[in-house]
């Protein structure tokens, strides 16, 4: 067994295979109107990222800010030579999406991704998926100074991909998938507190879907009165596209009706599509993914 690891010249071509096949994401952006939840998710023209970045490749994008020139957006950097992700600050030209800075802002020495935030009283909070550290952290970030302070534990379990949920009455909660399973089709609701987190955190409720779309594909949005949510749909592999739902409230009950779902357009990043945000009802940021070398992994596939 495993005879390669022992064989130098197999040993190579299975480390070249490795590298050949792994994964390589990157962002996209497209204009946002109303329509899109009204017809059946018809996208418009996504505009990929001029992706030329040698150190490593951005994933699960969250828009910070935009102006006339720039989007600045919030990203997983996954870092070939750390072998894990960062969370960065990715501004990028609007005149032809190339990058124009980047910046590494958390590091904590974990896999590090998805890194959703809210704003109050003029501040953001950051509060990334650290599944490898079996909690999720709050982070206060400064934009002036791009500088980070790690607060407090939000919620101790060993979670992924959460977003906050408010609620009509104004309470919020943590929405996200638990280990072990991530991808599945149980959505878990914990509370949100504001100052100290009890070390025991349960679920107050748990939302089953017939399909594998529990997990969280970006934060809540809005149109009209209406709120949505994005939902990742991981039903033969992760990633695999997006889930639009409508988010509908019943007293203390919460259900998710499915609206649409939506695939990579990208024949270059065709294999996942597992990132949507929406920032001010204007403007989109989603992820593809590929193999990081497609030509030499066909080659090992056939």
């Amino acid at each position: 067994m495993e005879f390669y690891k022992h064989t130098p010249i197999l040993k190579q071509m299975f480390q070249v295979y490795k590298l050949a096949t792994s994964n390589r994401y990157t962002i996209g952006f497209m204009e946002f109107t109303e329509d899109f939840v009204k017809t059946d998710g018809k996208m418009p023209e996504v505009h990929w990222l001029k992706d030329n970045y040698k150190k490593g490749w951005f994933a699960d994008p969250f828009i910070l800010r935009i102006t006339d020139d720039e989007i600045v957006v919030l990203v997983e950097e996954f870092v070939y030579k750390l072998k894990r992700g960062v969370i960065s600050q990715l501004t990028v030209n609007r005149s032809d999406y190339s990058i124009k800075d980047v910046k590494r802002i958390i590091n904590t020495g974990y896999h590090l991704s998805f890194p959703a935030y809210y704003r109050q009283n003029g501040k953001v909070y950051i509060y990334p998926e650290q599944g490898a550290r079996g909690a999720t952290w709050l982070y206060e970030y400064d934009e002036d100074t791009c500088e980070v302070e790690e607060l407090r534990v939000i919620n101790p379990n060993d979670t992924v991909d959460t977003t906050i949920l408010e609620f009509p009455d104004g309470r919020r909660v943590l929405t996200c998938t638990t280990a072990p399973d991530y991808n599945g089709s149980v959505l878990d609701i914990y509370p949100f507190h504001e100052k100290d987190c009890p070390s025991l955190l349960k679920p107050i409720m748990q939302i089953e879907s017939p399909h594998k779309t529990a997990r969280n594909a970006g934060a809540f949005f809005k149109v009209g009165d209406t709120l949505y949510r994005p939902a990742q749909y991981c039903e033969h592999y992760y990633g695999e596209g997006t889930e639009i739902q409508k988010v509908v409230f019943a007293r203390d009950n919460l259900s998710f009706q499915p609206v649409c779902r939506v695939f990579s357009p990208s024949e270059k990043y065709p294999d996942a599509f597992h990132t949507f945000n929406v920032f001010d009802n204007k403007l989109v940021v989603v992820d593809g993914r590929r193999r990081r070398f497609p030509l030499i992994a066909k080659i090992f596939g056939k």
